[in-house]
């Protein structure tokens, strides 16, 4: 494979398959990339925070 400038492999983040939609309590939004939001427990609400800190983004907590 070749280098092109500007490309770069783009991998989705690992699904977490012992997790059910209702389990997730929080969505981190960053402002410009919609494909850059995650969602979270409240038990990962300190990773949350973190990456919401280094990406520029904002924790919402989602309805119950």
């Amino acid at each position: 494979m070749t280098d092109v400038p500007g490309l770069s492999e783009r991998r989705p983040p690992a699904r977490r398959r012992d997790n059910k939609i209702s389990d997730f309590t929080m969505l981190v939004r960053v402002p410009g990339d919609p494909s850059a939001i995650r969602v979270f427990t409240a038990a990962a609400a300190a990773e949350a925070a973190q990456y919401a800190a280094d990406t520029g983004g904002t924790v919402e907590d989602l309805p119950e």
